[in-house]
Order: structure tokens, then C-alpha cells, then sequence
């Protein structure tokens, strides 16, 4: 399974562990937060269908509330492709920073409140134009939010459909924070942020 994993109002600082049911806890943390402080963390974990398909959530110390994102899953049936994506890994690439003079595309397109940056994605840097013979579905992005002057989130969603209800990462004025994205592509191959 493929999820966003958000954690808010902790009660003190900790982590979360998720794995699969059934299966015995690993020494290892998906989020870890801070007392008071909202962090998602995008999570890969299998699950054990034979059993009974869930997910194990495993907080460390306090309370917290737990917000779970689905995004999608991988599958090992017979016949991948039929359900699901292959993966193509890219040499690391920057393809938005919106800080001025950061010289990579969209310098200077600072991001204000309530509103929306549209990126082309597929034939920039690597990633294969939506023509070609093997065009892009999905695309793993590590989006950090720098320099934020509130408390805020950001979302980011294939732009041909309407913005859906979740963050991708949360951060507070001033803090740098970083989420992994696994996101799908508009059949244009862009993306809004």
C-alpha cells in the first residue's frame, strides 16, 4: 500500500511505526514528531492479503490523531502491468524551486496562500513526454516547503481533476520540511501544487 501517513496533536513528542498485520513490529519509524506539531510522512508497506489486508499503526509514547491518505498500491499478481505500473527510476533532478534567483524553473513563482502553481512534469528532465511510446502514469516527487511565512500545507494532485482534501507536507512559518509524493499525472503530464 501506498499512503500518506500524518500525524497531529501529539500530546508529546514521539513516532509511528506502520507494518503489516500480523507481522512482528520493525525497529524503524515512518513520522517523528514533535508535542503539538502536524508532519506527514508518505509511507510504502506491504500488506498480508492472505491474512486479512491491514495496515499496523504503532505509536511509541502520548496520544496523537492519525489521518491515513491512500494513494494506491503495488501488486504481485500474475500480471503486473495489467493492474498497476512499472517503476522507472530518474537520475535526481530539481524541476521547480520557486525561490528567487534559485535559477531552476519557476524561480520567483512563490507560492501564496489559496493559490496554484501548475508544472509540467512529463518531458522535463528526464521524465519521458506523454508521447512517447512509454509515456509517464505516476511520478515520485520529494517536495520540501522552504521559507514559509505561516503555519501551512501544501497539496499536490493531477491538474485535471479538483483538489482533494489532504496535505502532502505540513510545515510551520520558517521551518523547512520535506515529504515523499507519489502522485498521478494529468494525461497532459502536469501536476498542481
Amino acid at each position: 500500500m501506498v499512503f500518506n501517513l500524518e500525524g497531529t496533536d501529539p500530546s508529546q513528542a514521539s513516532y509511528v511505526t506502520a507494518y503489516p498485520d500480523t507481522r512482528t513490529r520493525p525497529v524503524a519509524s515512518n513520522p517523528n514528531f514533535l508535542y503539538g506539531q502536524t508532519l506527514a510522512n508518505w509511507v510504502i508497506v506491504p500488506v498480508v492479503p492472505v491474512v486479512n489486508g491491514y495496515v499496523d499503526l504503532y505509536n511509541s509514547q502520548g496520544a496523537v490523531q492519525w489521518v491515513v491518505d491512500i494513494n494506491g498500491y503495488y501488486t504481485n499478481g500474475p500480471v503486473p502491468s495489467a493492474s498497476g505500473s512499472d517503476f522507472n527510476s530518474v537520475a535526481p533532478a530539481r524541476i521547480v524551486d520557486t525561490r528567487p534567483n534559485s535559477g531552476i524553473p519557476y524561480s520567483g513563482a512563490t507560492l501564496p496562500a489559496g493559490d496554484t502553481l501548475l508544472v509540467q512534469v512529463a518531458g522535463s528532465l528526464g521524465v519521458p513526454a506523454m508521447s512517447s511510446s512509454s509515456p509517464p502514469t505516476v511520478v515520485v516527487l520529494n517536495l520540501t516547503a522552504v521559507n514559509a511565512s505561516a503555519r501551512s500545507h501544501v497539496t499536490v494532485w493531477p491538474s485535471n481533476v479538483a483538489r482533494p482534501g489532504i496535505s502532502d507536507v505540513n510545515f510551520l512559518a520558517g521551518q523547512i520540511q520535506p515529504n515523499l509524493v507519489v502522485v498521478q499525472l494529468s494525461p497532459l503530464g502536469r501536476l498542481s501544487f
